[in-house]
């Protein structure tokens, strides 16, 4: 019997074996885990997914508390960025398994997911469509190596999606059926778990799969096979049975869906109540105005092999959806309305669906409304694995009635498709080139021949289907090799070196709640606490506060307006306030050694990485007592300096710590120049601004008009005038390349990134009577796009030069005032804060930690108000004069209640369990 069993589940283990080894065959090619030191973690998974899965290692190897980390960001949920990020089986198993570095780790993890979603779409279709097994395997390689893989594979979080899509199909067919709900209630529970994005769709999804299914069976079922048994729900209308729908209510069979859909959610409550309060002010935005997203000839490239691949467009660039799913899929899906075993009626509800997710897809806000009203940044048509699965179940029940339909049918497809391959040749696709096309057109020839010989040649069947699997495999293989996108392994390895000697220097120095920061780095920017094991400023996630980055940003940090701030090169203010200790750099340019110490390493540590470590002189704690002004801060003026100067300014009662310098002579090569504010007359009002605040916002800021970008070249020559340390802010919506030359020094060059907004940048060495040179142009890569034949937009840009000096006096006088009032920490865990503050007055206790719900608050035993200024989401403090004893507490918030909600509803669905299996014994 149990040989038997095991026979009969065979298309789900040839379905894992070969897609483990197509899986195999892609990581010898493209150098990966298990076969080489390249990753599949790209883009954001390098800046998101693997530092937090290194700091997951970090937690459960070396000991650490799951609710709350100071890594990055100046401090964040880590328990609901776990739920977001990496709270899939596949995910928490790939980090515990010894030796494995978080890349190999995250490679891992990518393809276990894979494979496990080739188990669960072959066990599908063995369930729901039984008596043709010997091509499952195929069909389940054509799902798991889809376009979604090879195009969003980096993004590991949405894979789970793939896994759970076909067992909440197969369980919505119970419920139909009326067998049962209790596969679509822990199927979906599950998926919602483990990605509650994806699981937003699979919810939508679910229910109009459910409609459909009503629809297309004119009734419901009153069977109660088991699925043990692996036989169809009695009879099949494709099998010539009778109708098996007749008379039998709906109102039941809705609410039990509808019951069970309930229940789901409610299983989930652990880690949705957490998420939601988490997402309360992340960066969420509806669209405008409707749009096609997509063309005719986008949406037939998207279907074709080696055009999946977001290294070749990059991920805000993706022209199409990724609709790849081989062409086994692709030649039979057009013949699904000709297959007249299967009732018209459940014919059009299939293709109904297809058409509404097709139409989803193309059209911006129903795009948007599938994204959960939120535009989705980078990676578009993320739902697009809906789709997929759709036509590949369609496909495969074309396949199971291959002998009804005409053979010119199945030729006429394989014509067509060859003739769209040749056409898209002359549309301006830079990536579907004529190898690409030939490469589509000879496995369309081969497939279509191989459905042809099954079809006419029955006593070969067994060797046809043999030979059409291997084509299906080696086609699966060629689209992934051409459109897998890797990170190079020497990348990976000068990362994975940097993250071992900041680790190793961490555990040298002191560890405590105190920041330290990473510069010069190859990770450049994102998590990059998470991934050195630091507390970190430097953040980039989706869980960010919109509110906290621009305002941290407005302080002179390189920042989007979303969710990313890069600490770079900073003023003593900002340390100070931010309670940074250590700097850890790998660039080899000098610090002020005013403001910084070098810290002895050892030889080894600087050979092997180029690391430089240094400690800040005059750090502040987390927490520390200032002037009740400090609700009168700025965060959001329009320069860093301003910004600087104003929390400075309500902290201390200290004016204008900053001063400004005027900037020197500006030039322009290939192009004129004229100040901004020389182009407003004195009665106009431009952005609801004064001639007066209009001048002021554009100060220091150049007009500079073009024809041809890539020649351009802005210089300005500026004379220190002053022994104070100065700092330069640069910005341009073009000249994203600047070199300094300070003081007869050496030259300095930034690369400036687009979208984000410009740093404070110190001018380290100079003297006063000392000139700098700054010059501004194209990056090399920018000036190759234009002489390309990239189009100008427009042939003017604004370029910003501003010079400020820092009052050294002004500043110790304002830095010992805090200090008498800096928080003595005293114990500390991560989510527990306990230590003394001393106010001269009635003060506010300021702290650099980013307000939640989650914290509390108590001075001397009794709960005080945590405030959130509105415009800094900055934790503040109401405090009496005197000493006190603080302390903080972190909860994760919801956590309790979702606990509550989701084990009284894992315990009901365990009843619902034990139902069924004493129905089904029966």
């Amino acid at each position: 019997m149990k040989k038997k069993n095991y026979y009969k589940n065979y298309p789900i283990l040839f379905s894992a074996v070969f897609t483990a080894a197509v899986l195999l065959m892609i990581s010898a090619v493209k150098g990966f885990f298990p076969f080489g030191d390249a990753s599949l973690a790209v883009g954001d998974a390098v800046l998101q997914y693997v530092p937090l899965l290194s700091e997951l290692r970090d937690r459960l190897f070396d000991g650490g508390i799951f609710s709350y980390s100071f890594s990055s960001g100046l401090g964040f949920d880590f328990f609901t960025a776990g739920v977001y990020y990496f709270l899939s089986p596949f995910t928490v198993l790939s980090v515990l398994v010894p030796g494995l570095t978080a890349f190999e780790a995250f490679d891992l993890a990518v393809m276990l997911k894979v494979i496990a979603a080739a188990c669960c779409f072959s066990y599908y279709l063995k369930i729901s469509l039984p008596g043709k097994d010997s091509l499952i395997p195929a069909f389940s390689v054509c799902y798991a190596l889809c376009g979604f893989f090879t195009g969003y594979s980096s993004n590991i979080m949405w894979l789970d999606a793939l896994i759970f899509l076909p067992l909440i199909a197969l369980g919505i067919e119970r419920i139909v059926e009326e067998r049962g709900g209790v596969l679509y209630c822990a199927a979906l529970g599950v998926a919602i778990i483990t990605s509650f994005y994806t699981g937003y769709m699979l919810c939508i999804f679910s229910v109009l799969y459910f409609l459909i299914r009503i629809f297309g069976s004119e009734g419901l079922t009153s069977s109660h096979n088991k699925i043990a048994s692996c036989k169809p729900p009695v009879a099949s209308d494709e099998d010539g049975g009778e109708d098996l729908y007749e008379g039998r209510a709906l109102l039941p069979i809705l609410l039990k869906f509808g019951g069970y859909s309930l229940l789901a959610g409610a299983l989930s409550a652990v880690t949705l109540i957490p998420l939601f309060s988490a997402l309360g002010n992340s960066f969420i935005k509806f669209g405008e105005e409707d749009t096609f997203l997509f063309g005719l000839a986008d949406f037939f490239t998207g279907h074709l092999m080696g055009t999946n691949s977001v290294g070749s467009y990059g991920s805000i660039d993706i022209p199409h959806p990724f609709f790849y799913c081989g062409f086994l899929i692709l030649l039979l899906v057009p013949l699904f309305m000709l297959v007249k075993k299967i009732k018209l009626s459940e014919r059009v509800a299939y293709c109904a669906l297809t058409l509404l997710l097709i139409l989803s897809l193309l059209i911006s806000k129903a795009n948007l409304v599938w994204h959960g009203i939120s535009v989705p940044a980078g990676f578009p048509y993320r739902f697009v694995f809906l789709y997929v699965f759709l036509i590949c179940v369609m496909a495969y029940r074309v396949f199971r009635h291959l002998d009804s339909i005409k053979g010119i049918y199945i030729a006429s497809t394989g014509v067509l498709s060859i003739v769209v391959c040749l056409s898209l040749l002359f549309q301006s696709n830079e990536f579907y080139t004529t190898k690409i096309a030939l490469l589509n057109i000879l496995f369309i020839v081969l497939i279509c021949a191989a459905l042809l010989l099954y079809k006419y040649r029955n006593k070969k069947r067994a060797a046809i289907l043999a030979v059409t699997t291997v084509l299906v495999l080696a086609e699966a293989f060629t689209n992934a090799a051409i459109s897998v996108t890797v990170n190079e392994k020497d990348r990976i390895s000068i990362l994975e070196q940097q993250q071992a000697c900041v680790k190793t220097v961490l555990t040298a120095n002191e560890k405590s709640l105190q920041r330290s920061e990473v510069v010069g780095d190859k990770l450049a920017f994102g998590l990059k606490g998470s991934f050195f094991g630091c507390n970190g400023i430097s953040t980039f996630s989706s869980l960010s506060d919109e509110i906290l980055t621009f305002s941290i940003g407005g302080l002179g940090l390189s920042h989007n307006t979303q969710n990313a701030i890069i600490y770079g090169k900073q003023t003593p203010v900002f340390d100070s306030f931010f309670a940074l200790k250590y700097l850890y750099d790998f660039s080899d340019e000098d610090r002020d050694d005013t403001y910084y110490k070098p810290l002895d390493l050892s030889d080894e540590d600087k050979a092997e990485c180029g690391l430089n470590a240094y400690e800040y002189k005059y750090p502040l704690p987390l927490a520390f007592a200032v002037n009740e002004g400090i609700t009168d801060w700025l965060a959001t003026m329009l320069s860093g300096f301003k910004s600087q100067n104003s929390l400075f300014e309500n902290a201390t009662g200290i004016k204008d710590v900053f001063t400004r310098q005027e900037p020197g002579e500006i030039k322009a090569q290939n192009a004129e120049t004229d100040l901004l504010s020389h182009l407003i007359k004195e009665d106009e009002s431009i952005m609801n601004m004064t001639p007066e605040m209009y001048a002021e916002f554009t100060r220091d800021k150049y007009l500079i008009k073009y024809t041809k970008p890539e020649t351009v070249k802005v210089t300005n020559t500026f004379k220190v005038e002053t022994d104070e340390p100065v700092y330069l802010i640069y910005s341009s919506d073009m000249f994203n390349n600047l070199t300094i030359l300070a003081g007869g020094g050496k030259e300095r060059e930034i690369l400036y990134m687009q979208n984000l907004a410009a740093p404070l940048i110190p001018l380290i060495g100079i003297k006063k009577g000392d000139t700098v040179t700054l010059t501004a142009e194209l990056s090399d890569s920018a000036k190759q796009e234009y002489l390309k034949g990239k189009k100008i937009d427009k042939n003017e840009s604004i370029v910003q030069f501003s010079f400020y000096s820092l009052d050294e006096e002004k500043f110790f006088r304002g830095y010992e005032y805090l200090k008498e009032g800096a928080l003595k920490i005293e114990e500390y865990d991560g989510s527990y804060i306990k230590g003394t503050v001393a106010a001269k007055e009635n003060q506010m206790i300021f702290t650099s930690i980013p307000y939640s719900d989650g914290w509390s608050a108590y001075i001397d035993g009794e709960e005080v108000e945590v405030l959130c200024p509105e415009d800094t989401h900055l934790i503040l403090l109401d405090v009496e004069a005197g000493q006190h004893t603080l302390e903080m507490k972190y909860e994760v918030p919801g956590l309790k209640i979702g606990l509550m909600v989701s084990a009284a509803s894992a315990v009901l669905l365990m009843l619902f369990i034990l139902l069924e299996y004493k129905r089904d014994r029966k």
